[in-house]
């Protein structure tokens, strides 16, 4: 039986690597993200700003869970020897 730091490395590496490459976030996808930007360029005729906000938000979303899961990672593999 793996370790707890083994089992949550994996199991976080595979939860970002989800997010990352299949943006399977119920609340925000990708898809959804730019759909919302597209809309919101057709009123305020600002793309740039518009999809800089927008991959900002991504970018928050992905390192606020690299940041939790990298913690819980390292509050496991400090009980192992």
């Amino acid at each position: 039986m793996p370790s707890p730091s083994v089992r949550y490395s994996t199991l976080s590496n595979t939860y970002i690597i989800l997010i990352k490459d299949t943006s399977l976030i119920s609340v925000i996808t990708v898809t959804e993200l730019l759909q919302m930007s597209t809309l919101i360029i057709t009123k305020t005729f600002e793309p740039l700003t518009i999809y800089l906000l927008a991959a900002a938000l991504y970018w928050i979303v992905i390192t606020f869970f690299t940041v939790v899961l990298d913690n819980l990672e390292k509050r496991t593999s400090k009980h192992v020897v």
